[in-house]
């Protein structure tokens, strides 16, 4: 019997985890006595998926994301860590295609100078292997381990020791982002002068200081063009058939229609 000898630096973990922009719930109901909780729902929200690859002395590879969509826009892979390679399916998650295009973008080109066998441990999914992946695989002394089915959540490294902390970020970062959202959307109504109702904040362009009536650019300019308006004398009086304030200038009530 041939055995291999494999140090702690080429020895790797690959998994694919699923990213929601809803925070869920931080709170379930379950029978007494459960050690363990898992909870598999369905999210209506928009979610990527992400493969990591890390090695057992702690070298973390570029990651990899899928976004559920027909193309990958270039805002989306704006800001990223360095090295991340970006795809797309219609499902949102890792296929044939996109499981190679990681394997040869991500974890080859972080491998090749490392001398002897490499162990590359990860899901029984028959979606991630083609040909050319084993071809590969083979020319480069990688040797796949595969995961018995259900149990990755207590045998898979990155399952146990990355995902959990990483997504518990993530809500965070999602449950913040949502309360500055709320904010946002009211200051939005504000400086509109929606509500509160203020006029001066629909006449004066916060951005420029310039009026979008009259054009002037000061805010002294704006203030006395107000006054003026104000100075012009108005007569006030009352319909006859709703009792509405009435413009007397005006020949016909403004709610009733009614001259």
């Amino acid at each position: 019997m041939n055995y291999l000898v494999i140090f702690h630096i080429q020895i790797f973990n690959f998994d694919e985890t699923n990213l929601s922009d809803d925070p869920g719930k931080k709170v379930v109901l379950v029978r007494r006595g459960r050690q363990r909780v898992e909870n598999i729902q369905e999210h209506s929200k928009t979610s990527i998926s992400i493969m990591l690859c890390g090695s057992a002395s702690g070298v973390m590879q570029p990651p990899m994301v899928v976004y559920k969509a027909l193309n990958v826009y270039q805002g989306w892979v704006t800001g990223g860590p360095q090295g991340t390679a970006y795809s797309c399916t219609k499902t949102g998650w890792f296929n044939m295609k996109t499981f190679e295009k990681r394997f040869k973008a991500c974890f080859l080109p972080n491998v090749q100078h490392l001398n002897g066998p490499k162990l590359l441990l990860g899901d029984n999914l028959a979606s991630h292997f083609n040909a050319d992946v084993i071809k590969l695989a083979k020319e480069h002394s990688i040797y796949f381990v595969m995961l018995p089915p259900n149990a990755t959540h207590i045998m898979q490294p990155l399952d146990v020791s990355v995902y959990g902390p990483m997504k518990r970020c993530w809500r965070q970062v999602l449950t913040e982002w949502k309360k500055q959202s709320r904010k946002s959307g009211f200051s939005g109504f504000h400086t509109c002068g929606i509500y509160p109702i203020n006029l001066l904040n629909v006449v004066a362009d916060s951005n420029t200081d310039t009026c979008f009536i009259c054009g002037k650019e000061d805010d002294e300019e704006i203030g006395e063009i107000i006054e003026e308006e104000e100075e012009v004398p108005v007569e006030w009086t009352g319909c006859e058939r709703c009792g509405r304030l009435e413009d007397a200038m005006s020949i016909e009530c403004i709610v009733c229609q009614k001259q």
